[in-house]
């Protein structure tokens, strides 16, 4: 079960209206290609409830960009980007 829009779903409830789970809430691995950040791990992730996140793994797991229902997060990780220093 989980909750969204208001109500709980159950799995079924929620693949009944959507093709894949995805769709709705996940995580993706994406790797910066260029620049200072080239090489640099970013996992993606999809909360579904309106929070959305990237993890720097390769600056010490902290949180880069937030966003909460679509707008920045007030919150903002000392490193900034990965690549710059802080």
């Amino acid at each position: 079960m989980v909750d969204l829009w208001g109500r709980r779903w159950t799995r079924d409830e929620l693949l009944a209206r959507v093709g894949r789970l995805e769709q709705l809430a996940g995580a993706q691995l994406v790797e910066a290609g260029d620049g200072a950040e080239q090489g640099v791990r970013l996992p993606l992730f999809r909360t579904g409830a309106g929070f959305d996140f990237e993890v720097l793994v390769d600056r010490g797991s902290d949180v880069g960009r937030a966003r909460v229902d679509g707008r920045s997060a007030p919150r903002r990780s000392t490193r900034s980007r990965p690549g710059l220093s802080p």
